[in-house]
């Protein structure tokens, strides 16, 4: 898979980047243009009603192994994250234009769910661009605003959204991804209309053969069916996945028929009256 910082900045001007912001050293806090990112993990207020004990430590051991590039001072990706969600910017700079800041969010995102994914977790969020601020004291501003809005209200499914700008400038003047061309397979559009990242893509570009990770996938994905299958709000999401996975299959891997999530397990059944 990539790495976690691959499509980002380097270390060395993390600082920088961070005290853009102001809130150190008696600095005035500011609002500076970024790409944010911003997430949150299904099913973990349920998992804490449902043996809270047990799911807390695997919830914490897919949490602290998926987040370890941005829970440190230095990381090139200011951060915050608290329960089951997580933001994540890019602050915006000459050197940092908004698609490098945007295409280097969606490998972030696309490494986020495959790795949280590979424990049976799966994100929904937004990532949008405007006015942002994080520091120690506070994170604020109106793209912060909107990508919530749009996890709460556009995603719906275990995506992660790109607000309408952020997909214009992806999509550009037909010059494709100035920065990153792979990063292009990273984006898929849905039938709603809506970009969003193709993280099961990453799979592909990896030297590993794709195939243990599909499978696995799989199996997760039919899992989650089963086990929300008397939910039908939370089934629908995974629902979704399923179809997700599917068309990722049969796109990259037509002959592979045996990954595919079998259609009566992403079907809605129905009992006789009794």
């Amino acid at each position: 898979m990539h790495r976690a910082r691959q499509g980002g900045q380097e270390d060395g001007s993390a600082q920088e980047e961070v005290s853009l912001y102001g809130g150190r050293d008696g600095k005035a806090l500011r609002l500076v243009p970024s790409v944010v990112l911003y997430v949150d993990v299904l099913g973990v207020r349920q998992m804490a009603r449902r043996r809270p004990a047990t799911n807390l430590r695997r919830f914490g051991k897919a949490i602290s192994r998926s987040y370890r590039d941005f829970g440190f001072k230095k990381s090139p990706w200011p951060s915050a994250s608290f329960s089951d969600m997580l933001v994540l910017c890019s602050p915006l700079s000459p050197e940092n234009d908004e698609k490098s800041a945007i295409s280097g969010l969606v490998f972030q995102a696309a490494y986020l769910q495959s790795a949280l994914s590979e424990s049976g977790f799966f994100l929904r969020g937004g990532l949008t661009l405007g006015k942002f601020h994080i520091s120690d004291e506070v994170i604020f501003g109106p793209a912060l605003v909107d990508a919530v809005e749009i996890e709460e209200k556009v995603a719906v499914s275990p995506r992660i959204v790109l607000s309408k700008h952020a997909d214009s400038i992806m999509k550009g003047s037909g010059d494709g991804l100035a920065t990153d061309s792979s990063a292009h397979s990273l984006l898929l559009r849905d039938g709603d209309g809506h970009a969003f990242v193709n993280h099961l893509a990453l799979l592909f570009d990896d030297p590993s053969d794709p195939l243990p990770a599909l499978e696995s996938h799989r199996a997760i994905v039919m899992k989650c069916l089963d086990d929300h299958r008397k939910e039908k709000r939370h089934w629908e999401k995974y629902r979704w996945a399923a179809e997700y996975h599917n068309s990722v299959v049969a796109s990259a891997m037509p002959d592979a028929t045996q990954l595919l999530v079998p259609q009566d397990t992403m079907t809605w059944q129905f009992d006789p009256f009794a």
